[in-house]
């Protein structure tokens, strides 16, 4: 004030923008003149809250992650000073996760498995300052749990039994073999099928996509009377996983050979005296 020497503000002051003001004081009696100077510097008050640096996070992890395992870092900052700005983090309680209040790091406290019912997860971070009262914001999280490629496809048997005849047709479908995979990406749940041996002279196919094991050649049952073969179901996840089962195939005889005498003509001779029934 000009009469009565008190200075006073005129404006809002903020300690972000200006920290410090240099004033230059003068009095003056219409004859002499003074001069002083104040230097006045402005304390922080926390009239900020923190800022996530995104309003929302995306994250993905996969199934079989283990515990302890880092998933995403959030982050947040706040325009105050000292206490005021220093930050720290809270996770609202969410089975399976934890998260280091002063860095702000998400991580698994169990392994993660996946669930085709639930593969999201959502978490909620609450971002606090040091200040007197605390401010605070939220920012939320979705975490998406990946399948990973963990079952191998399963036979509903080890062993299978086929009998046929030695003249069956070719083209004839024995069995038609499925397995199945609990995975459910595509990938890690698309089954292949391929003899991988008991195949040597080829007389059999199976189908990679159906599981159908087909003739495709002539059974003689007097040169094999059965046959094994060892089939494999395969997915296509990375790495993939497989599983086989045993096809036992038996060949029935029919009547496809005529009688043969060991020699063509014989010869012998007899008295005549020879009695009846000799």
């Amino acid at each position: 004030y000009r009469f009565s020497g008190r200075v006073s503000i005129s404006g809002t002051l903020d300690y972000e923008e200006d920290q410090q003001y240099n004033l230059l004081i003068m009095a003056n009696d219409n004859e002499h003149n003074a001069t002083t100077s104040v230097q006045l510097n402005i304390i922080d008050v926390n009239d900020n809250a923190p800022v996530f640096s995104q309003q929302s996070y995306l994250a993905t992890v996969a199934e079989m992650t283990p515990p302890n395992s880092p998933i995403i870092q959030v982050n947040a900052t706040d325009k105050d000073s000292g206490p005021n700005a220093a930050v720290t983090y809270t996770l609202l309680p969410m089975d399976g996760f934890y998260i280091d209040e002063a860095s702000g790091t998400i991580y698994t406290d169990k392994t993660l498995t996946y669930s085709k019912g639930q593969p999201i997860t959502h978490l909620v971070v609450t971002a606090t300052d040091g200040g007197r009262p605390a401010q605070t914001s939220v920012t939320a999280i979705q975490l998406q749990v990946v399948d990973v490629n963990n079952n191998a496809p399963v036979f509903g048997n080890s062993i299978y039994r086929v009998t046929l005849p030695e003249n069956e047709r070719k083209g004839h479908i024995l069995i038609s073999l499925s397995a199945t995979d609990e995975d459910d990406a595509f990938e890690n749940k698309k089954i292949d099928y391929s003899i991988v041996s008991g195949n040597e002279n080829g007389l059999f196919e199976v189908s990679p996509s159906t599981g159908e094991v087909m003739l495709v050649g002539s059974l003689d049952r007097e040169t094999a009377p059965s046959y094994s073969l060892n089939i494999m179901a395969k997915d296509r996840g990375t790495p993939s996983l497989s599983s086989t089962c045993q096809v036992v195939v038996s060949v029935d005889d029919i009547n496809d050979n005529s009688p043969v005498f060991s020699q063509k003509y014989y010869q012998t001779t007899v008295p005549e005296d020879l009695s009846e029934g000799t």
